[in-house]
């Protein structure tokens, strides 16, 4: 699907009244109207005892005025929900999300800061016999900020898990795991206390 609109905003920057805009932003108004085009993609299907899953976006905004804020922003989520055998199936899902921070939440109006999410996820589950199953699963997450002078940090986290599950005739379920996470921040920001 193909969308497009055009919206009004009285105050793109998100500053106070009492902090004139032409000190800041060089301009004596901080309203826009903004132009944003987005096609949509969504595909599935099955081969076997495979099925696959994929959804796109892809977006493009240009603003009138503020010409600096225009930015082209690109999300999907593709899943493969695999099966080796009826005993031994699991899912991985790859995704990806972006979005342009609100300064309202982001106070330096000089530079826009584009957030990117990306996710891989692996999940197993083995069926032992009878309820007994055993599960297990790998993340890896990344969330990167475009703007260095930023008041977040970016990250990247892997984390795992190993555990057993109880499925009851009726599949009612309860799982034991024993899991791990590790991560590791970057990109502090200038002013950061340590």
């Amino acid at each position: 699907s193909i969308a497009d609109s055009l919206s009004y905003d009285n105050n793109v920057y998100r500053l106070p009244d009492t902090i004139p805009s032409s000190i800041l932003i060089g301009s004596s108004t901080t309203a826009d109207t903004f132009n944003k085009a987005q096609a949509d993609l969504a595909l599935q299907k099955s081969y076997g005892m495979q099925s696959f899953e994929f959804d796109a976006s892809a977006s493009r905004t240009k603003f009138h005025n503020f010409s600096s804020l225009d930015n082209n922003l690109f999300d999907y989520k593709g899943q493969w929900n695999w099966s080796l055998t009826p005993q031994l199936r699991g899912v991985l899902i790859l995704d990806q999300q972006q979005s342009l921070i609100n300064f309202a939440n982001y106070s330096n109006v000089f530079y826009k800061n584009t957030h990117t999410t990306r996710d891989a996820r692996w999940s197993g589950n083995w069926w032992v016999g009878g309820p007994w199953h055993v599960v297990l699963g790998l993340d890896q997450t990344q969330s990167k900020y475009s703007n260095a002078i930023s008041q977040r940090q970016n990250l990247t986290a892997t984390s795992g898990y190993l555990g057993a599950e109880f499925v009851s005739q009726a599949q009612n379920s309860i799982t034991v795991k024993a899991a791990t996470r590790h991560g590791q921040y970057s990109g502090l920001p200038f002013d950061a206390v340590t």
